[in-house]
């Protein structure tokens, strides 16, 4: 198995002139500088990034974490509303480009999933049951990976886990503080197999994040509250990087949605990011 929170390469699309129709507040030159800035950092951390191009036929198509769960070179598809034409493009550049192993969805009408409702933690899965995904969609996710134990936990609708909760390091969870992220806190630890460092922010919204080869990549202290900030400043003894992508925010896309992160790959093409 591969070494979690060790990353190779990434999958990354460009923003679609569309996005603006379903975000009118957003300003797409300033997004798109966001998403600039967010690819230079992974290329920082010693990944290799894919691009795909932006795809108008659908708006959401910079969130491709919500199109599949990859963990140790198994990709399982998923299925969100109205994005089948995206979880296509991204099968195809898995497969092709990175040869990893494709796992399907049986059932597709009765399952719903997104990746942004499955938390990998190293050790074990957990994933929300929420609006995006169903009791079903964790079956699937439990099927496709049988070496980790898989939790359900319920989430409210109108979230995803990953927006709420994330993984700050090896076996450290970060998380906000309010009433509904403590309520999901205590199913974790009561379902949970594993036990885990637990790191508590003032901001919900702070507790998306990534850590990647090393490095935690969170929001900037624009974005959320100096406790928060101060938190990570004094609990965090690695290192850090932090993101100013406010536009990208505006059009609900965050740090867990922005790149489909990938481990070792057996047949992997030249990898060649152009996003300048």
């Amino acid at each position: 198995m591969a070494a979690p929170f060790k990353y190779n390469y990434a999958i990354v699309s460009r923003i679609p002139d569309s996005f603006k129709k379903q975000h009118p507040d957003v300003d797409l030159e300033h997004a798109r500088a966001d998403l600039e800035k967010y690819v230079d950092l992974l290329r920082r951390l010693g990944i290799d990034v894919l691009e795909l191009p932006a795809d108008e036929k659908h708006p959401e198509c910079v969130n491709v974490d919500d199109t599949a769960v990859v963990i140790n070179g198994t990709a399982l598809m998923c299925c969100p509303p109205e994005r089948q034409g995206e979880v296509n493009v991204i099968r195809q550049t898995l497969r092709r480009e990175l040869g990893l192993k494709i796992v399907e969805i049986q059932n597709p009408s009765k399952v719903a999933l997104e990746g942004g409702d499955v938390l990998f933690t190293g050790k074990e899965i957990i994933v929300a049951l929420s609006q995006q995904t169903n009791e079903a969609g964790a079956q699937a996710v439990a099927s496709a990976f049988p070496e980790y134990a898989t939790t359900p936990v319920k989430i409210p609708n109108g979230y995803h886990l990953k927006d709420l909760v994330c993984m700050a390091g090896r076996d450290i969870m970060i998380h906000g503080s309010s009433r509904t992220v403590e309520d999901i806190m205590r199913n974790i630890r009561r379902a949970c197999s594993y036990g885990y460092r637990r790191i508590h922010l003032e901001d919900d919204h702070g507790a998306n994040l990534c850590y990647i080869n090393g490095t935690l990549c969170h929001l900037g202290h624009q974005h959320v509250s100096r406790a928060t900030y101060g938190t990570l400043e004094n609990k965090i003894d690695f290192p850090r990087k932090a993101l100013d992508i406010e536009h990208l925010l505006k059009g609900e896309s965050c740090l867990t949605r922005l790149a489909l992160l990938l481990g070792k790959v057996k047949y992997p093409k030249k990898i060649v990011s152009t996003l300048d």
